[in-house]
């Protein structure tokens, strides 16, 4: 898999770029080191649906630039270590390991996941500790309509806005609140606080992967 990149895109930088690959690979459930393993379909066309075609736009591959904006992108100073950076992003992860994960947390914890609901649509899920009550709040992917951009936009839709990625919707939250609304009102919540020890860590920030929470 990885050697048809680089024969397909030889220019592309996040190739050369370790975190990236291994990024991918986790994506792709690929273990291990050999560059030649077979991927499965259906697990290709899965991660293109979140993150991007596999085309060239100028001198890039669209999936690898995407994956690259993660790795440098999604890291930020860990607030009870300052000191460690983790990211925000927490993979392939149910609504109910969110949960368990969030769960013990301050409030204002959050991560964004993708979804397991509606993976087929690109979906991803902002998760989030208000208080004692976990929220999960839809990021609606639009892969179609992604593939028409230039220059390439994953075209996701969050509180009826539109956004070109993750990153650019996490950098919003910094600055206000994200509004739930149910049947009796409207609920502001902020996020704070990036959920610790997500199984990603390791792979995004290049250090020792972090073991999974029992």
């Amino acid at each position: 898999m990885v050697l048809r990149f680089r024969e397909v895109f030889p220019d592309e930088p996040a190739l050369r770029n370790t975190r990236t690959m291994n990024f991918l690979k986790m994506l792709l459930h690929i273990e291990g080191t050999d560059d030649t393993v077979e991927v499965l379909f259906d697990k290709y066309i899965r991660v293109l649906k979140f993150f991007g075609p596999v085309k060239l736009q100028g001198n890039r591959c669209v999936l690898l630039q995407q994956l690259q904006l993660m790795i440098d992108k999604s890291l930020k100073y860990n607030s009870n270590a300052k000191k460690e950076k983790i990211s925000w992003f927490a993979g392939d992860m149910s609504r109910q390991e969110a949960e368990n994960r969030l769960s013990p947390e301050p409030r204002g914890t959050y991560l964004i996941r993708m979804s397991q609901n509606n993976a087929d649509r690109g979906d991803f899920a902002l998760s989030v500790k208000q208080n004692d009550v976990l929220y999960h709040i839809e990021i609606k992917g639009q892969p179609l309509k992604a593939l028409t951009q230039e220059p390439f936009s994953s075209c996701l839709v969050f509180q009826d806005k539109e956004y070109s990625s993750l990153v650019e919707i996490v950098e919003e939250l910094k600055y206000g609140p994200v509004t739930v609304t149910d049947e009796e009102a409207e609920t502001e919540i902020w996020c704070e606080r990036i959920c610790p020890g997500l199984p990603l860590n390791g792979v995004i920030s290049g250090y020792k992967r972090t073991k999974a929470r029992t």
